[in-house]
Parts: structure tokens; C-alpha cells; sequence
């Protein structure tokens, strides 16, 4: 759902993020203002580009500025990994068994933690795997670590010792939003 946004609204909208309104605003960002429209969940977007984004049903609630030219949403990792999840089983049903999820982060109470790590949760570990093997010109690959990454965020010193262990047996890709994953996810399974 989108609407037209008048100034007095979007000084509300200003106002309840950062609590400032639009006066410390150059008048190039007011006239951005009413020029664009407000998404929901996403913020303000020009209204030609609208038609070129895809908008995800469920954004994060946090609205965020960004160089004081527009207000978007500040997605997370989890957010990212489902969105990728929710494109690959729609585009690719017949692997659906073959993409997860490797739950290896997150707060947990000690005693939890300490058991899955006897259960052989491994430290730096990456987020998904596609178990589907590749024979491709550059070799043979047992299948596909993907690690979902968001903003600045880059790998942990574990997520590199870990991709070094394995690096000649498996790809290794790490998508920064969901084009990069499908990218990634089309590249590989159309190799080989």
C-alpha cells in the first residue's frame, strides 16, 4: 500500500525517527519529499522508481535515515535469508529438499549452547548450503555454502577459517541482498 506524502507528514514521519522535523533539511530533500510516496514498511521512494522495485510483503518496522535523501528500511540477516529462501522453493520446487538452513548463530542460554556444540554445531560455519554437486571446468564441487551478509557486515575470522577447510571440495558464495543470492543460486546449478 502506498500514498502521496505531504510535507506536514513526512515532517511527522521525520520527527518520530530521528526527533527532528524537516527544518534542518536542505529544500532539494523537501522537494524530494513531495516528489515521492510513502511505501509501507519501506519509507519514501521517487514515484517513477516504484515501478522498478520489487517490495517484499514484510519489510522490517525500523525506518532509518540514510544521507538525508531518503528513508529506507535497514533489512536483516534474517530477513535477507528468508526472502532468498521464499524465492528459491517458488523457482526451484524440485530442490526444495536440497536448500537449508544451517542454524549456527543467535543467543542461546549456556546449557543450549553448550549441547549443540557437543552435537557438533561448528563455530564459523555458513548460513545455507544447496546440496547439489557440480562437475564445472574449474572441477568438481560436493555442493554450494552460501552466506547472507547485510550492510558492512563481512565474514567472521571462524566463517574464513572455515570456507579455507573446504574451500577445494565446495563453491563458496556470500550474497549481499537477493539478486546477489540468485545470481549465486542461477550461476551454479546452470555450470556443469
Amino acid at each position: 500500500m502506498s500514498k502521496r506524502l505531504t510535507l506536514s507528514e513526512a515532517d511527522a514521519l521525520q520527527r518520530r525517527v530521528t526527533g527532528k522535523g524537516l527544518s534542518g533539511f536542505p529544500d532539494s530533500f523537501k522537494k524530494m519529499v513531495k516528489e515521492s510516496v510513502l511505501v509501507d514498511g519501506v519509507g519514501f521512494v521517487k514515484r517513477k522508481e516504484i515501478k522498478a522495485m520489487l517490495i517484499p510483503k514484510k519489510l522490517s518496522k525500523k525506518v532509518v535515515a540514510t544521507n538525508g535523501k531518503c528513508l529506507l528500511p535497514k533489512q536483516s540477516e534474517h530477513e535477507l535469508q528468508c526472502e532468498c529462501f521464499a524465492w528459491f522453493n517458488s523457482t526451484y520446487p524440485q530442490y526444495a529438499m536440497r536448500l537449508f538452513a544451517i542454524p549456527n548463530s543467535g543467543h542461546r542460554y549456556i546449557a543450549v549452547a553448550a549441547k549443540m556444540k557437543k552435537e557438533g554445531q561448528l563455530a564459523g560455519c555458513w548460513d545455507c548450503f544447496l546440496s547439489i554437486t557440480k562437475h564445472t571446468e574449474d572441477g568438481f564441487y560436493g555442493g554450494l555454502f552460501l552466506e547472507q551478509k547485510v550492510g558492512k557486515n563481512t565474514l567472521t575470522e571462524n566463517q574464513a577459517k572455515f570456507y579455507n577447510a573446504n574451500k577445494f571440495d565446495y563453491q563458496f558464495q556470500v550474497a549481499h541482498n537477493l539478486d546477489e543470492f540468485k545470481y549465486h543460486i542461477i550461476n551454479y546449478l546452470a555450470n556443469g
